[in-house]
């Protein structure tokens, strides 16, 4: 409902108040006299507050009208007032100030000349203004003021001005003034009486003087100077000689308005414009605006658009005032409709340049003005004199006032552009950023031209990178010219050149680099053929090798293998190969050194020496072995997938195989990323959780992190054995690893080591966070899980299990950690190290143990084919159905449904209270098990090939066959829509070495002399 205006709106907007508008000025009237008083005492006056507290405003509105009616008696009424800013070159604006037909100059064809005239003379000495006044022959009874606004600006030229003088002129400019109003001591002194001090001090001062000498100012030519200035910059005053002194007898800090006269300045303009304002919306207004005098400008602005808002003749009220954005959003929102209304994308960037010109962030990170030529935003912006206008008279329309100078002033290319206050710069989010893009991309043109230059000087090199790409991406995206660029730097083009030749040398390194990697690739592949080679002569031995073990076996238990085949076409050759490969050589042979010394054969039983078994099967297993890990070694990504995960979006799929990569695919199918650099089998692969960072833990003994371009960000070297496990914080800042080498290692995200976890005395098998972050478990070999925090300091070791601990997890609330392990139990702890129950019940070992998400139950999986249920009480049902040992174990997302899996050709489906359907359809092992996010859908992955969905009632919904050999691992995304799956091309060799690992296990089973440890020791081999 924006009104048509048909009344002059009385509130100015961000500029401030003009001498013509002292009758809309109001809540400042005492002041005026103050500054009066001051003024005719020292003809010099400091007008200081901070940004917004209305120093401009008070000058102009204030201060001027009241000199020229006369109030300040002893000076008369007859003014002349030269008005300036110091900008980028005082003392000529000063000089064109002067000579404005208003003060000394004359309204002829000789004013420019008469400009240079007066700029020459005011450069000759101190005393210039002094001359050019007397120049000038005006009539004795005129006074001359000088008022410089925003007198902070000199600071930022004596500071940042490309000029060489900067700091010679800003000096002398602050001298004329000085000079003008200088207080002297009268040279005709009387006699001095006998006994008199030659030198006395002023009482007052604190000055000495000789006690027959008189003060007084110059009298002559009757010139005042009235600055105003930002508090925040009065310490930088003590650049100039004499200033701070000055400054000390003549400051006038602006007081805070109080209530009563934020109120007056409110109702006062308003009743000019015989209108009305409603009670509410005053007191609403004067507590928007609380202590922070910042508001000011903001307050008049929004009063400015709430009075264009409403309806003439109404009231003005807070429906009004809400519907502009209140003081909060008026002026973001009424600046991003103007920009947001230009007409095309090359008018917004103009506007942008423009608004880049008039802002500056100082090395100190102020934010001030700058004002600019008309011409120069021209020739930055690349854009012609009218385009630039037509944007300028959008942003300073009637009802704007965003930019200087205001309406109906007729801009040319001569004009002097300008923001209207600092505040527009820190309320509009817009020009925020750009004045912080503006700071950026001048610190990278300084630091270019600077080092250009030490370039030609022979004291700097060429760039490289980073450095290089962060100022060539510097360039393609903000095109700086040599306009641009001679505000902070005159050698734009020396600049440019260095880049380029930076540029040209960093690409002909590259390409050097690149001819020697496809050198270096050539070699490669010439041996990769020669390992082909070898490859196919090592399974072909390997074959022979595994035949002749199968028939020299043949002699003593053919008759076994005929009762045992049904039996092991169930348990379909192996519980997983990839368990074999977690061991290294070293430990394989630890291994079966085990075997020889714990086996005790029994002749009668099979009917072969315990020598033929050791001649024959312990060194045929250990070809096998070292076979296998041969081929895969060599095998590309077809080889068997390790794992399968999700990234946190749900986006990503990231895969890990004993090829010694990482690979990411997208939801269609298509590999986005390889990430190679191990140089042995991928063993783990974490997702940090802002999904940004990947993880990976190899047997080649190393933690490597990762972003999603695939690129190795750090290399994280310390770990003596394979790498089993990482894991990330849950704020992502921290990576923990856990490997045989029987340490727990704590790294940041540079790769550098924060603490090594020394205690437990064999191989760590997994590391866990709690919840908060502050607590690590990890699970050992040794028996034991152990609590760290993150210092490295170990808080308890929970003793008690008598075998291996294979898993460990915290409970969601982080109170509790459950332990599942070889011995048949799984116990409970609490972070105190506290013993709170042991589950007993399993006839076997607990392979897996795992907290529902609600947290009030417990499920662990046995090699004894059940899976077992239990709270902190105790146990509730237990699940049976499975034909062989568990492989896993899985919850639905909402604690109603248990999903289990082994061996076996099933998938168990059962509730808390007991079984519920069981899942038939796979042809061969199911190796996996997962529930969709909405907990409707169930995912099963088999070495049958497939995968296949069921719902909640045992309904094949899906077979999923586009795998070229046994599955792993499925997983679904975090929304529910996608599934992955990993699987193995694994073929007759792999069969063979499993049916011969199977074979040495059934045969140690039937000795009574053989131990549990032993039994487990077995296990590792498979």
């Amino acid at each position: 409902m924006l009104e048509t205006q048909t009344r002059l709106n009385p509130f100015p907007g961000l500029r401030p108040f003009e001498a013509h508008e002292n009758y809309l000025f109001f809540g400042r009237e005492g002041q005026t006299d103050e500054l009066l008083r001051r003024l005719r005492r020292h003809r010099f006056l400091a007008v200081v507050g901070t940004s917004g507290s209305g120093k401009s405003s008070l000058v102009r509105a204030g201060l001027l009208p009241a000199l020229l009616g006369g109030f300040m008696t002893q000076a008369g009424s007859s003014w002349r007032v030269a008005l300036m800013r110091p900008g980028n070159d005082p003392i000529a604006n000063l000089a064109q100030a002067l000579n404005h037909p208003d003060v000394l100059g004359l309204e002829t064809e000789d004013a420019p000349i008469q400009t240079i005239i007066t700029e020459t003379v005011l450069r000759r000495g101190a005393l210039g203004l002094i001359e050019v006044v007397q120049q000038a022959r005006k009539p004795s009874d005129e006074n001359l003021l000088v008022v410089v606004d925003q007198f902070e600006e000199l600071f930022r030229f004596k500071q940042n001005s490309p000029r060489k003088d900067s700091g010679d002129e800003a000096a002398a400019f602050v001298k004329l003034l000085l000079e003008a109003t200088r207080t002297k001591l009268d040279s005709q002194t009387s006699p001095r009486p006998p006994g008199t001090p030659l030198l006395t001090k002023e009482r007052g001062r604190g000055e000495v003087i000789p006690v027959n000498a008189t003060r007084y100012q110059q009298q002559e030519l009757p010139i005042y100077v009235v600055l105003t200035m930002r508090s925040d910059f009065l310490g930088d005053c003590a650049q100039f000689r004499d200033l701070p002194e000055k400054m000390n007898d003549s400051q006038y800090l602006i007081p805070r308005l109080t209530r009563d006269q934020l109120r007056a300045a409110i109702t006062g303009p308003v009743g000019v414009g015989e209108e009305e304002i409603t009670p509410r919306l005053v007191n609403r207004l004067i507590n928007d605006v609380g202590d922070n005098p910042d508001q000011l400008p903001i307050l008049q602005h929004a009063l400015m658009r709430t009075w264009n808002y409403h309806k003439l003749g109404e009231p003005i009220d807070l429906q009004h005032y809400e519907a502009i954005g209140g003081m909060d959003k008026a002026l973001s929102q009424h600046a991003d409709e103007i920009y947001n209304q230009l007409p095309d994308e090359r008018c917004q960037k103009i506007a942008e340049k423009l608004f880049k010109c008039l802002t500056e962030k100082g090395s100190d990170s102020r934010g001030i003005r700058r004002p600019t030529k008309l011409s120069e935003v021209c020739a930055v912006a690349e854009a012609t004199e009218a385009a630039v206008i037509d944007i300028v008279e959008q942003f300073r329309a009637p009802g704007c006032s965003f930019l200087m100078p205001p309406v109906p002033v007729e801009l040319n290319e001569n004009f002097v552009l300008d923001i209207s206050h600092e505040s527009f710069m820190r309320v509009w989010q817009k020009l925020k950023d750009w004045v912080e893009e503006e700071a950026q991309s001048a610190r990278i043109y300084r630091r270019l031209a600077e080092t250009s230059a030490l370039y030609q000087e022979k004291q700097a090199g060429l760039w490289r990178d980073p450095e290089l790409t962060i100022a060539l991406k510097w360039r393609e995206r903000n095109k700086p010219n040599q306009a641009w660029a001679g505000r902070y730097n005159p050698q734009f083009e020396q600049a440019m050149q260095f880049l380029d030749e930076s540029a040209r040398a960093r690409d002909a390194e590259e390409a050097e680099k690149e001819r020697q990697q496809q050198e270096e690739l050539r070699r490669q592949q010439e041996e990769i053929e020669r390992q082909k080679k070898a490859r196919r002569n090592i399974t072909y031995a390997l074959v022979v090798a595994v035949a002749g073990f199968l028939a020299a076996s043949g002699l003593g238990v053919a008759a076994f293998f005929q009762y045992r085949q049904a039996q092991q076409n169930e348990i379909k050759a192996f519980r997983t190969s990839s368990e074999a490969f977690f061991y290294s050589n070293q430990q394989l042979d630890a291994l079966l050194e085990a075997l020889r010394a714990g086996t005790k054969l029994q002749k009668a039983t099979w009917g072969i020496a315990e020598t033929q078994l050791l001649a024959q099967v312990v060194p045929t297993l250990r070809q096998a072995v070292y076979g296998i890990r041969e081929r895969n070694r060599l095998e590309k990504h077809s080889n068997t997938v390790r794992a399968v995960s999700f990234s946190p979006d749900g986006k990503t799929i990231v895969s890990t195989s004993w090829d010694n990569t990482v690979r990411l695919w997208n939801l269609q199918g298509q590999l986005l990323e390889t990430l190679n650099g191990h140089s042995s089998a991928v063993i783990g692969v974490s997702f940090s959780p802002d999904g940004k960072t990947i993880a990976s833990a190899s047997s080649d003994k190393t933690v490597r992190l990762w972003n999603l371009q695939g690129q190795l960000l750090k290399t994280f070297n310390g770990h003596s054995a394979e790498v089993i496990g990482v894991s990330f914080s849950p704020d992502g800042k921290t990576i923990a690893s856990a490997s045989w080498d029987n340490t727990v290692r704590l790294w940041n995200l540079q790769g550098q080591l924060l603490k090594t976890f020394n205690g437990h005395s064999d191989g760590v098998i997994g590391v866990s966070f709690s919840s908060d972050g502050k607590t690590i478990a990890s699970a050992s070999s040794d028996k034991t899980v152990r609590l760290w925090n993150l210092q490295g300091q170990l808080l308890k070791t929970l003793s008690g299990h008598s075998d291996r601990v294979y898993g460990v997890s915290f409970s969601p609330d982080g109170k509790t950690i459950a332990s599942a392990s070889s011995d048949k139990t799984i116990r409970l702890w609490n972070l105190q190290g506290q013993l709170l129950k042991t589950l007993n019940g399993h006839s076997d070992g607990v392979i897996g143990v795992s907290f529902s998400p609600n947290g009030k139950t417990i499920a662990s999986a046995s090699s004894d084919k059940t899976v077992r249920l239990w709270n902190l009480q105790g146990q509730l049902p237990t699940l049976n159905g499975h034909s062989d040992a568990l492989r896993g174990v899985s919850f639905s997302p909402n604690d109603k449904r248990i999903a289990s899996v082994s061996l076996g050709k099933t998938v168990s489906l059962s509730d808390l209270q007991g079984q519920l359907p069981t899942l038939n359809g796979h042809s061969d092992a199911v190796w996996g098990v997962s529930f969709s996010p909405d907990g409707k859908t169930i995912a099963s992955a088999s070495s049958d090939k497939t995968v296949r969905l069921w719902n909640l009632q045992g309904q094949l919904l899906k077979t999923l066959n586009d795998d070229s050999d046994a599955v792993w691992g499925v997983s679904f995304s975090p929304d529910g829509k996608t599934i992955a799956s990993a699987s193995s091309d694994n073929t007759a060799i792999s069969d063979l070495l499993v049916r011969g690992c199977n074979w040495v296990r059934d045969y140690l089973q039937t000795n009574p002399n053989v131990s549990e440890s032993d039994m487990h020791m077995c296990d590792g081999i498979k």
